[in-house]
């Protein structure tokens, strides 16, 4: 039977024979996750351990899969987010380092609100991540996240149920709430002038850019999470716009934004109204996010 290290090797020359710059990585998280063992595991005992055929039939399996451009969170499952570790599928996008920049932004505003108990949104909430993180970190936060999937939202909630079981001093189950609805849809009339704090990654790709994406994004993650459903300027007005109604004086909407998109936002959130707004970028220097205070 051959060992971790053997199997290492003959995954990371498959992969790399099919072109992928990033073999080593996927190759490595492909057989730690089919043999179950940790990285340190692996340097320990990689070249003694003895692989049951039934584990190397399941990386070989994760290996066909990657070939297919099936990206590796999905073949996993999970994928870690500021900290955390998320169930992931292709009901939902998976989660980039470059929305952490929108969740710390949040956090942010959340540190320096007057209210003992401020009330936020998550809109487009997919696995839950940006609202989970939210509570995670902010432990008086209540948090409503809506999603138009029904299926992202199961996906939300079973993460919502994971973390509340890995840290039930957290309080996760309490404070986020999840609704199936489009936008603000499903938010009662009574919330209207509520919350403090509104965030969206909201789809924000264009048809010519979904055109150039990466194989593995067009194949399998979901197309309505990436594209907007109207031109992106459109949407993002839209957003602003309802968003107003459901904010606080004073309170904030920050949304996620494509690479190139920050002057059009702000301009967006200038012409809805919104005072002081501001533009962040993420930590490859590229505009990822764009906020603005309700006056």
């Amino acid at each position: 039977m051959p060992t971790p290290v053997e199997l290492y090797r003959r995954g990371r020359k498959i992969l790399d024979n099919t072109g992928y710059c990033e073999g080593e990585t996927d190759t490595r998280v492909l057989l730690l996750h089919a043999l179950r063992i940790t990285r340190e595991q692996y340097y320990i005992s990689g070249n003694e351990m003895e692989v049951s055929p039934e584990k190397v039939e399941l990386f070989e399996n994760y290996l066909r899969k990657r070939i297919a451009r099936m990206p590796v969170a999905y073949i996993t499952g999970r994928k870690e987010f500021m900290g955390i570790e998320f169930a992931v599928n292709p009901s939902v996008l998976i989660p980039r380092p470059a929305t952490e920049t929108l969740v710390n932004a949040g956090l942010g505003i959340l540190e320096k609100l007057p209210s003992p108990l401020p009330l936020a949104a998550d809109i487009g909430c997919g696995s839950g991540c940006i609202a989970l993180s939210l509570a995670f970190y902010n432990p008086v936060v209540r948090v409503a996240a809506v999603d138009i999937s029904p299926d992202a939202l199961k996906t939300a909630v079973s993460n919502a149920e994971a973390v509340e079981a890995a840290h039930p001093g957290r309080f996760i189950l309490n404070r986020v709430t999840f609704m199936n609805g489009d936008l603000f849809g499903s938010f009662p009339e009574d919330e209207a002038g509520a919350f403090d704090l509104i965030l969206s990654n909201p789809p924000y790709v264009t048809e010519a850019e979904w055109e150039d994406l990466m194989s593995g994004v067009k194949l399998y993650e979901p197309k309505t999470a990436l594209c907007p459903p109207m031109d992106a300027e459109e949407f993002y007005a839209k957003i602003a716009r309802e968003a107003l109604v459901f904010l606080k004086k004073d309170g904030w909407l920050l949304v996620e934004i494509g690479a190139y998109q920050g002057e059009m936002i702000k301009m967006v959130f200038n012409s809805a109204g919104f005072e002081d707004v501001f533009m962040l970028q993420d930590l490859e220097g590229f505009d990822r996010v764009v906020g603005g205070r309700k006056p």
